[in-house]
Order: C-alpha cells, then sequence, then structure tokens
C-alpha cells in the first residue's frame, strides 16, 4: 500500500494480533502527524442554520482521501446524530465553495430540513 499523501510504501508491522485482519491504510504515521486533523464544528446561522464540520483548519495541500477512516468515522457520528432521511449532508472543499452556494441552500428552506456541511478546511 502506498500513503495518498507522499506516495511512500506503507509499512504494517505484522503480530499475532493483527495475522488475520485485513485493514486498508491510506496514511501513513508520518504524514499524519505533518498533517493533523483538527476537526471542528460550527452553525452558520445566516442561512437556515447550516452545521459546518471541518477537518483542518488551515488548508494542506494533500489528498483528502488519506483520511478516509477519519471522514468515515465522522460520517458516522453525522448520522446518529442527525436524522439523515429528513436532513441534507454535502461535502465541499472550503467554506468560500459552500458560500457560493448561499442562494441554492437558502432555496431549501421551505422544505423544513437542516443541512450538514462537510468542508477540508475552514
Amino acid at each position: 500500500m502506498k500513503c495518498l499523501a507522499c506516495q511512500k510504501e506503507i509499512r504494517v508491522k505484522v503480530s499475532w494480533q493483527n495475522l488475520f485482519r485485513e485493514k486498508s491504510y491510506f496514511i501513513c504515521d508520518k504524514c499524519y502527524i505533518k498533517y493533523p486533523l483538527d476537526i471542528s464544528y460550527q452553525v452558520f446561522p445566516f442561512f437556515q442554520n447550516v452545521h459546518v464540520f471541518s477537518l483542518f483548519n488551515k488548508k494542506y495541500d494533500v489528498n483528502t482521501y488519506a483520511f478516509l477512516d477519519e471522514i468515515t468515522g465522522l460520517l458516522s457520528f453525522i448520522m446518529n446524530k442527525f436524522d439523515l432521511n429528513k436532513n441534507l449532508c454535502f461535502f465541499f472543499d472550503n467554506v468560500e465553495q459552500l458560500l457560493e452556494y448561499e442562494d441554492k441552500l437558502n432555496s431549501l428552506k421551505d422544505f423544513q430540513c437542516e443541512i450538514i456541511a462537510i468542508v477540508t478546511f475552514l
């Protein structure tokens, strides 16, 4: 397996505890420390109370898929906290991209749903 951030080979130490477990690794330990996750939560009240979860506090030039395990955990948390049958969830690269869709998101007010947005960085 190769790290999706630095493209170096990921080496996994095999022991009796993990010998028969099949686990995919997307990021090496060095890059995981170099690009720290800082998951934060904010509510943007200027349109229909958009719940915004961000992954990083600044922009990194890294493939977001390298953090697929963490994004999956965040989505699992969101699915438990918010009823996604009544609410909408979107994924944006940054807050500016979210703001570009302000008019379109405001048009969803009639549906009585909350909007959950996941952005890569604030």
